[in-house]
C-alpha cells in the first residue's frame, strides 16, 4: 500500500506539472492538456486500486 500511495503522489506531481506547462507552452499545450488528463486518469486508477486493497475482506 505503501507503494500505491507513492505512486499516487508522483502521478499527482507530474499531472500539475503538465497543467503548468500546458498553460504556459503555446506550441505543446494542447499536448501538454492530453498528459495531464491521462495522470490524472492514472490517480484515479490507482485510488480506486488502493481501496479496493484496504477493503476488510481483503485480496483473494
Amino acid at each position: 500500500m505503501d507503494a500505491m500511495q507513492e505512486c499516487m503522489q508522483s502521478l499527482n506531481a507530474c499531472a500539475m506539472a503538465a497543467a503548468m506547462c500546458a498553460g504556459s507552452d503555446m506550441m505543446h499545450g494542447p499536448e501538454m492538456a492530453t498528459c495531464c488528463a491521462m495522470c490524472s486518469n492514472m490517480v484515479e486508477m490507482a485510488q480506486a486500486t488502493l481501496h479496493m486493497m484496504m477493503r476488510p475482506a481483503g485480496m483473494n
